[in-house]
């Protein structure tokens, strides 16, 4: 079957590989419809004789041999099997739709239950190692936002799904990230304006805002960039300001005095990275017009900590000899302490503070 799905992208041989993987799919796809759903297994333990083993279903065999030629493939074949998932979806709902309609579909059967699988097997690539068969995943994720035609019930149940796979492939990218990672990025906003453009989409909003925000102190540059830039698209779709979408998860996610991850511990506690991470989640929310931020007990206990920071000798911060990485983090954190300094003498609220003086003239 990887052979054959190869074969349709060939120039020669195309059409009557496609022709006969779609007719194949088709058959596999009837006997699987016209199957009664697997009861569920008895709790209770029976001892495996080889005789209560269920044989795989073909269609589950071929989902796994796509999704292996997928991983696979070279960029230039990874085109020409795009189209083909997208031609053997369609055909996969057609038929469904043609069996239901005749009465021929067992009852038992649940066609989008069927589908949301399919699609979480193939986005699945997103969670390995290489780089490539990440891009192999985002472009399955692709053709089931873009070329299938989902209908919008579907659509919001991988929402979120694909929003947290999508984060973790940014997370998990390249120090020196290509430039693929911008269709990722591309692809998440649209995701957003897709399924929050719909009147169903208000109910998914909390929990996709939520999702979002706590991605904001990454401590991957990359995903935390991505987590601004689709709260700004989600604030767009919807027609609010970004502050009154972004507050309510962020005092609960991220400034919550006993749980949150920037209040609850100090920063000389946390490693470069997540020291890095914080102060950039707090220099965005103190950009954000109106601020939200209150000068409390915590905020100039920050403050405190990050001119601390922006003051001290590195070899306070690191031991003699430092290794090339934790120099590159070093001059990164400063770069992030100044700016939210800067951020912050920009706040209006924390100029008009008068017990804060002393912090503002250092």
């Amino acid at each position: 079957m990887n052979g054959l799905f190869l074969a349709c992208g060939q120039p020669e041989i195309g059409e009557k590989a496609l022709e006969f993987v779609r007719g194949f799919c088709r058959r596999a796809f009837a006997l699987e419809f016209s199957r009664p759903e697997p009861p569920k297994p008895d709790k209770r333990y029976t001892p495996d004789t080889g005789r209560n083993r269920r044989q795989r279903a073909l269609t589950t065999a071929l989902e796994e041999a796509f999704v292996d030629t997928l991983a696979d493939a070279t960029s230039d074949q990874r085109v020409g099997l795009r189209k083909v998932l997208a031609i053997v979806i369609k055909d996969f709902r057609e038929l469904a739709t043609e069996m239901e309609s005749s009465g021929k579909l067992d009852q038992s059967r649940s066609v989008d239950r069927m589908l949301l699988l399919i699609a979480s097997r193939f986005s699945q690539l997103c969670h390995e190692e290489d780089w490539a068969r990440k891009m192999a995943g985002v472009a399955a994720i692709e053709v089931f936002v873009n070329d299938v035609n989902l209908t919008p019930k579907l659509l919001l149940e991988l929402e979120i799904e694909y929003i947290r796979i999508l984060l973790f492939c940014l997370r998990d990218a390249p120090k020196d990230a290509p430039r693929s990672a911008d269709s990722v990025l591309e692809l998440m906003k649209h995701i957003i304006r897709t399924c929050q453009g719909l009147e169903e989409g208000k109910t998914k909003m909390q929990r996709l805002t939520e999702t979002l925000v706590i991605e904001l102190n990454s401590q991957s540059e990359l995903s935390r960039k991505a987590a601004q830039a689709c709260l700004d698209t989600l604030a767009e779709t919807i027609g609010q300001p970004t502050p009154e979408v972004v507050a309510p998860a962020a005092q609960s996610k991220l400034l919550d005095q006993s749980s949150g991850p920037i209040y609850s511990k100090p920063l000389r506690a946390l490693p470069f990275p997540m020291q890095v991470g914080n102060i950039n989640a707090m220099t965005y929310l103190l950009e954000l017009r109106p601020t939200f931020i209150e000068t409390t007990d915590e905020f100039v206990r920050l403050l405190h900590e990050v001119l601390a920071l922006a003051d001290v000798d590195d070899a306070s911060l690191i031991q003699k000899p430092a290794t090339h990485k934790q120099e590159t983090w070093l001059k990164t954190l400063r770069i992030a302490c100044l700016s939210l300094l800067r951020s912050t003498m920009a706040n209006q609220e924390f100029l008009n503070k008068p017990n804060l003086t002393p912090i503002r003239s250092r």
